[in-house]
């Protein structure tokens, strides 16, 4: 252990470990040139949450609590709203992998964003379903 140490300090460690944190990674993917990953930090916010509630916290307890007191078409509106985010976010990482293979590949990315823009008349009724809930 104390030879890793040496090796890897905690300054060089801390690093790396920012280097690959998920925040890092999104970041760094908002910023290619992919058709695409230019929306990827809102992926930090299903994070965070997810965080959340994986860790039982007092804001996942709070949260549960407020979705319980609203008025059931308020409570229907967010349900049908959270159910099009879980949606979205298996979507979006589904072309994320699938643009990065394409390109770790050097193979054409057209087929990947083609087949993202045959559907955005189902990712525009999602955004009029969470429209409602806002």
């Amino acid at each position: 252990m104390d030879a890793l140490n040496e090796k890897y300090p905690r300054k060089l460690r801390q690093q790396l470990e920012q280097k690959w944190s998920f925040t890092e990674i999104v970041r760094l993917l908002s910023k290619s040139d992919i058709i695409g990953f230019d929306k990827t930090a809102c992926l930090c916010y299903g994070y965070g949450m997810g965080s959340h509630l994986i860790h039982q916290d007092g804001d996942a307890i709070w949260l549960m609590w407020e979705r319980n007191q609203r008025e059931q078409r308020r409570r229907e509106a967010m349900e049908s709203a959270h159910g099009v985010r879980e949606i979205s976010d298996i979507l979006t990482f589904a072309m994320l992998r699938a643009l990065m293979l394409h390109k770790l590949h050097q193979v054409d990315t057209k087929p990947v964003t083609d087949l993202y823009t045959s559907h955005q008349p189902m990712l525009e009724e999602m955004h009029q379903i969470q429209e409602e809930w806002y």
